[in-house]
């Protein structure tokens, strides 16, 4: 049974350091060391024009996505492989009445405006929790959310059907603390998130859980991506070699960072401020999610509005 609703300030700072978790006190008796790697290193990728888009080369200018953003901040988007379908946690226009919850929206092509957002049918939503930051893996059957600021999951039979009631991910959310943001890899054998367990405040640190028999392991800090302020929001390549996230390391808000690592079982290195995706001042800009052949990437940013909205931004065509 999922807990009874707790309030989150609509403010996007507080929402993503988890400031306003008033379950997420009691101390963890195994902390990290609060050790970081926190060296900004230059792109070095190559050009890359084998596939659908030069993936050696920066993204372009972020531009906002048609029709998702409905003049509420916007906590979570994902969206199907083909990229025609939605999925954003916000509130509607009454916070205090609809609260936080998940929503879906469609588009018949990659260059048509998505449909106005619906309400997510089925179970996920409860009118007492608090839905937000959901994910839909690779085959759409299986639905990440942060419920109440932990993380839960729910499934589907096939694409067309709705999402069963969501159970807490066994083995990844740890008592007292939050776990949210939840984003698996091509073919779910990693998932990534962001806790507080190890930072004794409400700032997080980035966290990658490994699925083995059927099931995730407790997740591990990723120790060389911690900095002194915050990580969140991981996005992950499918082959979980590169990680996109956010972090307050260069003291300005948040912006979007970058790490790559040469196999499973190394460290993440390289890691490198996306700059050409964030903004110019001190605000928030959150990856969100990354298209199937990483041409493509969202992101949510308050540029503009100062409200989190969702940008896309794209590598040059080959």
């Amino acid at each position: 049974m999922r807990g009874s609703r707790l309030f989150w300030s609509a403010s996007v700072v507080t929402a993503f350091a988890g400031a306003s978790c008033g379950d997420a006190t009691t101390k963890n008796d195994g902390g990290a060391d609060v050790t970081t790697t926190d060296q900004l290193v230059a792109d070095t990728s190559t050009n890359d024009a084998s596939g659908p888009c030069n993936l050696g080369a920066p993204f372009g200018t972020p531009t906002l996505v048609p029709g998702v953003n409905v003049g509420q901040s916007i906590f979570g988007a994902t969206f199907s492989s083909d990229e025609l379908t939605a999925y954003l946690g916000t509130a509607d226009s009454d916070l205090d009445a609809g609260g936080f919850q998940l929503y879906v929206a469609t588009r018949p092509s990659l260059t048509a405006a998505f449909a106005a957002p619906t309400l997510l049918t089925g179970s996920v939503n409860n009118g007492a929790n608090d839905e937000r930051w959901p994910f839909v893996n690779a085959a759409g059957l299986k639905l990440f959310l942060s419920d109440n600021f932990q993380t839960y999951a729910a499934t589907r039979a096939n694409v067309q059907g709705t999402f069963g009631s969501p159970s807490s991910v066994a083995g990844v959310n740890a008592t007292g603390f939050y776990t949210q943001n939840a984003y698996a890899n091509a073919d779910g054998s990693h998932l990534f998130v962001t806790s507080n367990r190890d930072t004794g405040s409400q700032s997080g640190w980035l966290y990658e859980a490994t699925l083995v028999d059927g099931g995730y392991e407790t997740p591990t800090k990723i120790a060389e991506l911690a900095s002194p302020q915050f990580e969140g929001e991981p996005v992950s390549s499918g082959d979980a070699l590169t990680l996109y996230f956010a972090s307050g390391r260069d003291g300005t808000g948040s912006h979007v960072f970058v790490a790559t690592r040469s196999s499973l079982t190394t460290p993440f290195a390289m890691i490198t401020e996306v700059t050409e995706v964030n903004s110019t001042d001190e605000g928030l800009d959150f990856p969100a999610w990354l298209s199937t052949d990483s041409c493509r990437l969202y992101v949510l940013s308050t540029r503009g509005t100062g409200l989190l909205e969702v940008y896309v931004a794209a590598k040059p065509e080959n």
